[in-house]
């Protein structure tokens, strides 16, 4: 698909609320396969604080551990994940859904946006589900979606 940043940039204009990419209807295996294909692939941060020494790699054992949690007490963590001059943030606050945010600042360039579709299309690959991308004050309405293993793709114009 031949896309012009002209026709989509409109999604990334700044209105105070993160983009947020999510899968949701997640496993805890399909957990482990994003671990493991992010601590693989990708440049991270993992850690609680700014304070704290980060972690390289997503601590899998612990976030498994965190998911399955049911005293509350384990204390949640980031993963940072570094496309270039791009941040994303994963949340582990659900087993059942995978969550991840930008900053729309960080977005623009069409270059910029083939990074963040790339990232989708290997999360969606990996774990043969939907993912999508939508403004986190409108969850409900999706920009993007993209299931690659089914050839659906799918954006907002």
């Amino acid at each position: 698909m031949n896309k012009k940043w002209q026709n989509i940039r409109w999604m990334f204009e700044p209105d105070g609320s993160l983009i947020d990419i999510l899968v949701k209807d997640v496993s805890l295996h399909d957990w482990e396969k994003i671990i493991d294909l992010i601590n693989e692939k990708y440049d991270i941060k993992f850690g609680v604080s700014i304070s704290e020494k980060f972690s390289k790699t997503i601590e899998k054992d612990y976030v498994l551990n965190l998911m399955r949690d049911e005293t509350g007490k384990m204390e949640c963590r980031t993963a940072s994940i570094l496309l270039g001059k791009i941040s994303l943030n994963c949340h582990f606050f659900s087993d059942k859904e995978i969550e991840f945010d930008i900053n729309p600042r960080e977005i623009n360039s069409i270059e910029d946006f083939e990074v963040i579709e790339s990232f989708m299309v290997d999360i969606s690959s990996c774990i043969d589900k939907m993912i999508t991308l939508a403004n986190e004050s409108s969850l409900e309405i999706p920009l993007i979606e993209i299931n690659y293993n089914k050839g659906v793709y799918w954006i907002k114009n």
